[in-house]
């Protein structure tokens, strides 16, 4: 008798055993997860868009993927964040599109456009773009940030173009050709060091957006004045790195980049474009004076900005340059 208990009991536990073994794979399957770094502060308003992208893909895609925003430049210095998702030590990063231009120099490209991303969804940009960074080892997720504008800063009064001759800009790296094309010296610099640059009079000036002048980084404090012409777009990249990326199922990546397309980009466009006048007008209400050229030196200093860095584009990529111009500027 005991012999047949156990072996019923045996049976059993087999059957248990060979149930669990068949059960579907996604019952047991965990979120891929994604330790992220963004390049300022987890709290900065030009991070918001990042975090839009976060939130939306964990809602919807919660089962196969998870990404944490787990810190900025505390945690990876803002230049290094690129390498860092290569080698995989984070996962993702939200970096400038002008941060790597010595790995991959078509990145900056982002940048060089007077289209939004509407228009420019509508031409190949995204594949070559992630067709190009495969090469070098990232995956490329497309723009964190939509709707913002650089301008210049400084405290000289400039009356005209000609007035940048001499001046010391603090830049980062897609602003040095046009930089040196107003005869300026461009000072190649953190976003985190320009309060300090500008209250020791290091830098004459600084390229940067308008959101979060004031709120986050009390640029103000140490600023005059502001030229009022738009250049550019800020334009923050997502990168992945491409071994835990495949470890979310194709499908779902597909479905990651057709969603980010359709909805997130428009959630994040909508943001911006409900802070950006909110912004500008905080940052000249707390003394920042706006400066415009004559009629003549505006046009003369929009066509200086936006020639320089496609000249120079299309001298480190002669044959790709030109296609990518087309594409991003009317």
């Amino acid at each position: 008798m005991r012999k047949k208990v156990w072996g019923f009991m045996a049976i059993v536990i087999m059957l248990a055993f060979a149930l669990g073994f068949a059960a579907p794979s996604k019952v047991l399957a965990k979120p891929v997860t994604f330790k992220a770094v963004a390049f300022l502060p987890v709290n900065n308003v030009i991070i918001k868009g990042f975090k839009i992208f976060a939130e939306k893909i964990n809602q919807r895609f919660g089962d196969s993927i998870k990404i944490e925003l787990i810190g900025g430049p505390e945690v990876t210095p803002p230049f290094q964040l690129h390498e860092a998702v290569r080698n995989g030590v984070i996962d993702m990063c939200l970096t400038s599109c002008g941060y790597y231009p010595s790995l991959l120099w078509e990145a900056q490209t982002a940048m060089f456009t007077n289209k939004n991303y509407k228009e420019i969804a509508q031409t190949d940009y995204f594949n070559i773009m992630s067709k190009l960074h495969k090469k070098v080892g990232l995956v490329w997720l497309g723009a964190g940030t939509f709707n913002m504008v650089f301008h210049l800063y400084t405290n000289p009064k400039i009356n005209t173009p000609k007035d940048f001759a001499g001046k010391k800009i603090r830049v980062f790296p897609p602003f040095i050709p046009f930089i040196k094309a107003l005869g300026a010296v461009p000072i190649n610099l953190p976003m985190g060091d320009i309060y300090t640059a500008m209250e020791r009079g290091a830098v004459d000036g600084f390229v940067q957006v308008h959101n979060g002048f004031v709120k986050d980084f009390h640029w103000n404090e140490v600023t005059k004045y502001v030229i009022d012409y738009p250049l550019y777009q800020a334009t923050a990249i997502v990168l992945a790195n491409p071994k835990k990326w495949a470890q979310v199922p194709a499908g779902v990546r597909k479905q990651i980049i057709d969603f980010k397309s359709r909805v997130i980009d428009p959630a994040i466009y909508d943001y911006y474009e409900k802070e950006n006048d909110k912004d500008w007008q905080l940052m000249i209400n707390s003394g920042v004076k706006p400066i415009k050229f004559s009629e003549a030196d505006g046009k003369a200093f929009l066509k200086l900005a936006y020639d320089s860095a496609w000249d120079r584009v299309i001298s480190k990529s002669p044959k790709l340059g030109p296609k990518l111009k087309k594409m991003l500027v009317k």
